[in-house]
């Protein structure tokens, strides 16, 4: 934790050289973890601020300060994903610079304008610019100097708030790797995140890049809407994107033998509960997106490979050969042996 008091407190300037951040911005951290039981006396008092200051939007305090507060509360709740969990189950409607986007922005073009001319009134920590090329959209955040403190906690943040936002505009068709994100610390967010690509950036900057064709489309937030998925064919979208980010993270963990709900809940990001509920929307559960994935990959290899067959039950999980042939014969009419030779 830092100590120097020039790293707490401070008195806001737009124009300041120095990144200071509005720190009410933060506090779906502090009540995240307050939910999950967890005290923060130590840590906001380490920040020199006291829990009613820290909701005060009159609050700044110099960034260096908020990377290491919000790593301390990753650290004390035990989430080295949660910028993009508090992310995901914030109300984006509430959440002072989106409320005011918001409200000047029909358009997805029009709310990433007003986001950018909004965030010189609560932070100098970056820089924001919407940039269009070849078909690509293109919003970049961009830090003046390399910070001392790793913000993977709110890139984590803001860019699971950014994706979420897709989720409500009326037109488009998100599909697996239509978004790409770029940070210099993509370990903030879980593998196959909402389906999108993340990769390293060479700079200071975050970038999230997505087809520039949906700039005009229109921004549908319904009350009701408020951290769900949004209306029907919003929630249809996500529910694609969901599954597909699903079946990539149950892939993954097949070798190791550990998909269960809260390994792919956390590789996802969503809380286990949340991804129960959000799968069930789309009739479907993580056990079942593990038999789909099961009887894909073993139907592939048993044509395509000449690998043995208990080789391949070890690869997709199973404890033992028999137990993968008469799971497989139960969902083909087949054994293994018999598919591969048919």
């Amino acid at each position: 934790m830092i100590k120097d008091s020039t790293y707490r407190m401070v008195t806001f300037d737009s124009s300041s050289l120095e990144p200071v951040v509005r720190l009410s911005l933060f506090r779906p951290f502090i009540e995240y973890a307050e939910e999950k039981g967890f005290s923060l006396d130590e840590p906001l008092a380490a920040l020199s601020v006291t829990r009613e200051e820290a909701f005060n939007p009159a609050t700044f305090v110099h960034a260096e300060a908020v990377y290491c507060f919000l790593n301390t509360l990753a650290d004390l709740v035990g989430d080295p994903h949660l910028g993009c969990h508090v992310g995901e189950s914030t109300d984006i409607r509430e959440w002072p610079p989106f409320a005011t986007a918001f409200e000047n922005g029909g358009s997805l073009g029009d709310f990433f304008g007003a986001w950018i001319r909004s965030v010189p009134q609560h932070a100098t920590t970056v820089r924001y610019e919407l940039v269009q090329r070849a078909g690509e959209a293109l919003l970049r955040a961009k830090r003046p100097r390399q910070p001392l403190n790793s913000p993977r906690q709110t890139d984590g943040f803001g860019i699971a708030m950014f994706l979420r936002v897709f989720d409500f505009v009326q037109g488009i068709e998100v599909q697996p790797g239509d978004v790409r994100v770029r940070t210099m610390y993509p370990e903030a967010f879980p593998s196959a995140y909402r389906g999108a690509y993340v990769g390293r950036s060479g700079d200071y900057a975050a970038v999230v890049s997505f087809p520039s064709e949906w700039l005009p489309a229109r921004i549908v937030l319904k009350p009701e809407a408020a951290n769900t998925l949004g209306d029907q064919a919003s929630a249809s979208k996500a529910g694609v994107s969901l599954v597909h980010a699903v079946r990539t993270s149950v892939e993954r963990l097949l070798p190791r033998g550990c998909v269960t709900v809260e390994n792919v809940a956390n590789a996802v990001g969503l809380e286990p509960r949340k991804l129960k509920h959000a799968l069930s929307k789309v009739e479907t559960s993580v056990s079942q997106e593990l038999r789909e994935v099961r009887l894909t990959l073993a139907k592939e290899a048993l044509a395509k490979t000449d690998t043995p067959i208990a080789d391949l039950a070890t690869r997709l999980g199973f404890s033992d050969p028999a137990h993968f042939s008469r799971f497989f014969r139960a969902q083909t009419g087949m054994t293994p042996s018999e598919f591969r030779r048919n």
